[in-house]
């Protein structure tokens, strides 16, 4: 089982819970990171018929580099931490055969191998909880970034 929470905090901070099965992780976020909508995106992207999506998770002054890897229909994700922030989108900026991928750089925190229709339904449950519990509003405030128009447009349950 697959289970997602986000909790927005005051001062620029997030709380991204996950639920891997039996093992449980909570990953602060920063307000410098889009990992809410970039954890869409990725998923989006997964779906769309890409092999492999990274996002960042910001914890200041590092960051949690997520690797979604499709094979078929399974998914294997992995999560490991780099101690410096924008690693992730460095290294998908920059695309070249000198850089390694941040996930091979930093200190493994979890992984998981799963269906990816069951990913996918985690994180569609995740949207409506953020969509029930969270205005506009309430994202200005903290300053935290929401799930984009864009993303979600783009995020299609199968």
């Amino acid at each position: 089982m697959i289970e997602f929470g986000y909790t927005l905090q005051n001062g620029g901070w997030a709380t991204l819970a996950v639920r891997f099965g039996d093992s449980a992780h909570e990953f602060p976020m920063s307000y410098m990171s889009n990992a809410l909508d970039d954890l869409v995106s990725a998923t989006a992207s997964i779906l769309a018929g890409a092999s492999v999506a990274r996002f960042a998770v910001i914890d200041e002054p590092g960051e949690y580099c997520w690797t979604l890897a499709r094979e078929g229909d399974l998914l294997n994700v992995r999560i490991v931490h780099v101690g410096r922030m924008y690693q992730t989108s460095a290294y998908a900026y920059w695309q070249s055969a000198e850089l390694s991928p941040p996930e091979k750089n930093g200190e493994l925190v979890a992984t998981l191998q799963c269906e990816l229709r069951e990913f996918v339904r985690a994180v569609s449950r995740l949207m409506r909880d953020v969509e029930s519990r969270y205005t506009a509003a309430d994202f200005a405030r903290t300053r935290n970034p929401p799930i984009s128009q864009a993303s979600a447009a783009r995020f299609v349950e199968p």
